[in-house]
């Protein structure tokens, strides 16, 4: 995979930064979409679970120079009264466009064997039992 190349295909390719709403951004200077995205997803899409981490900055640090793999998606679930900062890439049609993408993922940021498949439905219930069915 071209490092400049986005994992998706043309038809995928997600809107440009500047298309996407306020209301889906964490800020202007974050790459990262919120769970509102996350939740006007298809449900029956799927997703790759990236990685979860304890500092939301040391995801955009990870990221940093990966702007191709957008769409790039965070949320919070807290463990132990903790946060955990999880990164999702990708919203895609079937398991066999998701796996497609896994297997061409950067192994700079994440080992091809832990990135996990999802569906879109599983992480917005987990987002709704978190929020208590409010979006970050």
């Amino acid at each position: 995979l071209d490092p400049g190349s986005s994992l998706l295909t043309p038809e995928e390719t997600p809107k440009t930064k500047s298309e996407i709403p306020d209301q889906v951004r964490h800020d202007e200077s974050s790459i990262f979409l919120t769970s509102t995205w996350i939740q006007q997803q298809n449900p029956d899409h799927y997703t790759i679970q990236v990685i979860g981490l304890s500092r939301k900055t040391d995801l955009e640090n990870l990221l940093s120079g990966h702007q191709n793999l957008t769409p790039l998606a965070s949320f919070t679930l807290h463990r132990n009264g903790k946060p955990l900062y999880m990164l999702i890439q990708g919203s895609y049609p079937d398991v066999d466009s998701a796996r497609y993408a896994r297997d061409n993922f950067p192994t700079s940021i994440q080992k091809r064997k832990q990135l996990w498949i999802r569906q879109f439905t599983k992480i917005q219930e987990l987002i709704r039992a978190e929020t208590g069915g409010q979006s970050e």
